[in-house]
């Protein structure tokens, strides 16, 4: 898959006919790194709509449930390979529980 060409030909892309704002605020596609080495390891974060019924979760699949994802990044544990930016969100149980529902929420 090229996710490049994918994301370079999708019509709500920031130069798409079904843009938000103006194609002059398109840094990001404009400049977009086609390929090289800072791109080892890369992937796409897929949207949140709809994630309550697509796991596994995580690049890796490690996780099976919500639940799971939002008591990972409670914690939120040290990288195995390279720096983790990732802080502990600090979420008492009820905060993540409501979380977790708000994310349920989220149809496609």
């Amino acid at each position: 898959i090229d996710a490049v060409a994918q994301v370079e030909a999708d019509p709500f892309n920031c130069f798409g006919a079904f843009r938000d704002g103006d194609a002059s605020a398109c840094g990001e596609l404009r400049f977009m790194v086609k390929a090289g080495p800072e791109l080892a390891r890369a992937y796409k974060t897929p949207s949140l709509r709809g994630a309550a019924t697509r796991p596994p979760y995580m690049h890796a699949g490690q996780f099976s449930s919500l639940d799971e994802v939002v008591a990972h990044y409670s914690t939120a544990p040290a990288s195995v390979e390279g720096i983790s930016e990732i802080h502990p969100l600090q979420l008492s149980d009820r905060e993540r529980a409501a979380l977790v529902a708000f994310l349920k929420t989220l149809a496609e």
